[in-house]
């Protein structure tokens, strides 16, 4: 199955078999929000807007699970955490940006322009 990729917003949806890749979004602390390249069941699927090539997103999202930038959205006071579909949704609404510890601008979803 096809799906059109939008040209600045990313598609984001539970039990997407079309995404270009998948954030584990049910699992242990330091495994939450780690993208992975084959579908699981309990992973949030991302397909990346066509202002970014898909592996480019995939080591973006790896270099901010290594960072460890997902925590602040865990949720669960066991072992077992999880992520909101929300939350990673706002994380890359247009115009999110994040800095690094490097003290970089990493530009996440580029701005929504205007349109007359």
């Amino acid at each position: 199955m096809y799906y059109e990729r939008h040209p600045i917003l990313w598609t984001i949806h539970s039990a997407f078999p079309g995404a270009d890749f998948w954030l584990i979004s049910r699992h242990s602390q330091e495994m939450l929000g780690k993208p992975v390249q084959e579908y699981q069941k309990g992973c949030f699927g991302l397909l990346a807007p066509q202002c970014y090539y898909p592996k480019y997103a995939f080591y973006l999202c790896d270099y901010l699970w290594s960072n460890q930038f997902w925590d602040a959205y865990a949720y669960g006071c066991l072992n077992l955490q999880h992520l909101r579909i929300t939350d990673v949704r706002e994380f890359f609404r247009p115009g999110s940006y994040i800095i690094s510890p490097e003290g970089k601008l990493i530009v996440l979803t580029p701005p929504q322009l205007a349109t007359a």
